[in-house]
C-alpha cells in the first residue's frame, strides 16, 4: 500500500460489523475500476480523484451493503467476494434478484435519480466494496480537467439504462449488455 489506511469499526444494534477504510488510489485499485464498463473511457486522473474521496468497506457474511428503501448516496464497486441482491415485497416475502461477483458495480442508477434503493444487497461471505460518493462523481463535472470524464460516465449510464430497459435485453447477463457500451 502506498498510504497507510485508517481503519475504524462501525456497529449498529443487531447489525453485522463492517470495517471501513480510506481508499487509496493504488495502481491496483485504479486498474480494477478502469476495467469496469462504466469507467472504461474514464481517465486515470478522474479515477484517482474518485478513489481519493471513497471508502473501502469490508463486509462480513450476511451484512447489509445496501438497504432497500434507503437514500442513495453511493455507487459501489464490489472488488472481492460475492453479494446477493434481494427484493423485499410488501407481502413480507423476498426474492433473489441476482448474485453479484467481483469485480462489478452496483447502485449506479442512483446517479441519475435520487430514488430510494430498489433492493437489498447483502454480503454472501466476506466481501470488499469501494463506496464512491455520488457527490464525488458530480464534482467531476465542475472540474475543467475532468468534466469530459463526467460526461462520458453519464452517457454510459444513460445508455446502460436504455439497454437494460429494452425488452430485447431483459434478463440478459450484465456481461452481455456491457458489450454494447464499448
Amino acid at each position: 500500500l502506498i498510504f497507510p489506511m485508517l481503519t475504524k469499526r462501525i456497529s449498529k444494534a443487531g447489525a453485522k460489523k463492517t470495517r471501513v477504510s480510506e481508499t487509496n488510489a493504488s495502481d491496483e485499485k485504479v486498474n480494477l475500476i478502469a476495467r469496469l464498463p462504466l469507467f472504461q473511457n474514464t481517465s486515470r486522473d478522474a479515477i484517482k480523484f474518485l478513489l481519493a474521496q471513497s471508502q473501502t468497506r469490508t463486509y462480513r457474511d450476511g451484512a447489509a451493503i445496501v438497504v432497500q428503501g434507503t437514500e442513495s448516496l453511493d455507487l459501489f464497486a464490489l472488488v472481492s467476494g460475492e453479494a446477493k441482491v434481494k427484493k423485499r415485497h410488501p407481502s413480507g416475502g423476498e426474492s433473489l434478484v441476482a448474485t453479484l461477483r467481483a469485480p462489478v458495480l452496483f447502485g449506479e442508477n442512483t446517479l441519475l435519480s435520487s430514488a430510494p434503493r430498489s433492493a437489498d444487497v447483502v454480503a454472501s461471505g466476506e466481501c470488499e466494496a469501494i463506496a464512491i460518493p455520488n457527490t464525488a462523481l458530480k464534482q467531476l463535472e465542475s472540474r475543467g480537467d475532468l468534466a469530459a470524464d463526467y460526461a462520458s460516465i453519464v452517457d454510459r449510464l444513460k445508455a446502460g439504462q436504455a439497454i437494460s430497459m429494452s425488452d430485447l435485453f431483459r434478463g440478459a447477463p450484465s456481461e452481455a449488455v456491457s458489450l454494447f457500451l464499448d
